[in-house]
């Protein structure tokens, strides 16, 4: 791997299309699919508290496609899940590499074979393996399953990643040669660029707050911003997204560098990182402007250090601090895989200028010191705050009324579990269930539930969400309904059937399904709320079949169905 030093840090060039200096054995690998691949998703792709961990390929609205081994190897796990990557297996090759295949409808006959063995001795749909080496081989391109919408996928589709085998590091899956499989020729859209005062005293613009710069085009992918004015330390964000040629979905870029005066400055470049980075993504982005308006700005500059090596190359913080006489200009260059590139040009000169315009910081009786446990109280609410949850210091705005909590708002992110503690004596004075009630996440009409702990009058849970708490107390059963036959039906015809289960408030905890008394596996799907069961596990009886579904919500309100069926043995 080729190192290039400019200006006083590391930068790494690893590949890009044409070049030979990669480290990866590109060689090795084939296409997980063998239809024209189509990308929804890239790697390092900006999501909901997490960077994307690999490719999602499309699979033109439908499920069933041929899933490939990449290369030779043995599955070293299996996981099935309602939720998350939903039906996954991972594939562990002799060169040190690890290839996962995510939201299948199913795997190929010996998979699927140990897992329904495994679901039928643990009795539960959802399952995690670890075969033992070279238990289960797998040649290149051998079929391994068959793509799907399993878990939390919002369309049928396949999830696509490279893993270091040894240290499990997600690896770009560009790296490996498939992005040769990708037409681009199409740089990145720029949307804007926002500058970011970091400190009281910095003035960028007449402003303290942050102020997105004015931008003229130059040329297709050029362009330049009107002069910045400023005194004090600022950086700069940007929103932009990559696009493909023949395609609408609005990508994650590969790589942002910024250069101040000729010198290169700051980069980051989505090639790698562990997943227990990946929540450092919400200090990366603008994280109030995200879940105000649902637009990712990216950060290009850091207040405090990130434990996050995507950044761990950049010796500056990205900050410039403009003083009497200063003169920048700052480039700002972004990237896709395949070299196509948008660059901003930013000429900035000193001004001595006061704000005009303020950044607005509520100041309260809690002071949140990042690094250090913060413990607040009020009436019978004790929130633990836990030692470096939070990367900057700040004001916390907490109240407490009437059992419901105020637990600042969704601004800052949290990286470690916040234990809230309801003490309820007086509510169970009232009569109030204790066992039927939960702590809730309340964001307009969502209500989250939290896995909460009972332990005398005190209700307790955890959470890495700011935002309004309440209690809530659940006494409805879950549904069981639209079951696929009637009462005596004949079923010879047919090789499933479904029933539908759902729950108003709590939400599904456990579900169980039983044949003549002996248990039987259903797929779960929550996304159509939807159990099935194949009549191919054969536990079924010659004749007259006696049916019982028993669904559990999470304050363990449980409902029975009850239903008799026939069906031949052939």
């Amino acid at each position: 791997m080729r190192k290039l030093v400019y200006g006083g840090f590391l930068m790494f060039s690893c590949i890009t299309l044409g070049q030979t200096i990669s480290k990866y054995p590109a060689e090795d690998f084939i296409s997980p699919m063998k239809i024209e691949l189509q990308p929804s998703g890239t790697f390092g792709e900006l999501r909901t508290n997490h960077f994307h961990a690999g490719l999602d390929f499309k699979t033109n609205k439908k499920e069933g496609y041929d899933i490939v081994a990449a290369a030779d190897g043995f599955v070293s796990r299996i996981k099935y899940s309602t939720f998350g990557y939903g039906k996954a297996i991972y594939v562990t090759h002799y060169n040190g590499y690890t290839t996962v295949y995510a939201h299948l409808s199913q795997s190929n006959p010996e998979i699927e074979a140990y897992v329904k063995s495994n679901q039928y001795k643990n009795q539960s749909f959802e399952i995690e393996l670890f075969p033992k080496r070279d238990e289960i081989k797998v040649k290149k391109g051998q079929v391994i399953a068959l793509s799907g919408n399993s878990g939390g996928s919002a369309g049928p589709h396949l999830h696509f990643e490279y893993r270091d085998t040894a240290t499990e590091d997600i690896i770009n899956p560009f790296l490996f040669g498939l992005a040769k499989d990708f037409k681009d020729t199409q740089a990145p859209v720029l949307n804007n660029v926002l500058a970011y005062p970091v400190s009281d005293s910095t003035v960028v613009n007449k402003s303290n707050a942050p102020v997105t710069l004015a931008l003229n085009k130059v040329s297709e992918n050029s362009y330049i911003a009107n002069k910045v004015l400023a005194k004090g330390a600022f950086g700069f964000g940007v929103n932009s997204y990559d696009m493909y040629d023949g395609h609408f979905n609005r990508n994650g870029v590969y790589r942002i560098s910024v250069i101040v005066n000729g010198t290169p400055y700051y980069n980051i470049t989505f090639d790698r990182f562990a997943f227990a980075e990946s929540r450092y993504l919400n200090s990366y982005i603008d994280y109030a402007l995200k879940n105000q308006t649902g637009e990712y700005v990216q950060k290009l500059f850091v207040k405090n250090p990130l434990p996050l090596s995507l950044l761990a190359h950049n010796k500056n913080k990205g900050t410039i601090d403009v003083k009497p006489g200063d003169n920048y200009n700052v480039i700002i260059k972004i990237y896709d895989f395949h070299e196509n590139v948008t660059d901003v040009t930013i000429p900035i000169a000193y001004n001595g200028a006061e704000a005009t315009v303020k950044l607005q910081e509520t100041v309260t009786d809690y002071f949140v010191v990042a690094n250090r446990e913060n413990i607040y109280q009020k009436e019978n609410i004790t929130v633990t705050i836990p030692k470096n949850t939070f990367v900057d210091d700040f004001y916390l705005d907490f109240d407490v009324a009437n059992n419901n909590l105020k637990l600042h708002k969704k601004t800052v992110p949290a990286y470690q579990n916040i234990l809230l503690e309801f003490d309820m004596q007086n509510e169970i004075n009232k009569g109030i269930d204790l066992k039927k009630s939960f702590i809730a996440l309340v964001e307009g009409n969502s209500i989250t539930h939290l896995t909460t702990q009972t332990k005398g009058s005190k209700l307790t849970a955890r959470t890495k969400t700011l935002g309004k708490y309440q209690i809530l107390t659940d006494t409805v059963k879950p549904r069981i309904f639209g079951l696929s036959f009637k009462e005596n039906d004949n079923l010879d015809l047919v090789d499933s059937f479904t029933a539908y289960i759902s729950d108003d408030l709590s939400g599904i905890k456990s579900y169980n399904a039983y044949l003549n008394g002996k248990w039987i596996l259903m797929d779960y799907d929550y996304k159509t709320k939807s159990l099935i069961h194949y009549f191919s596990d054969n536990v079924f009886e010659d004749g007259k079949n006696l049916l019982k579904i028993i669904v559990t919500d999470k304050t363990g309100n449980t409902t029975n169905l009850d239903s008799v069926f026939y069906k031949t043995k052939k």
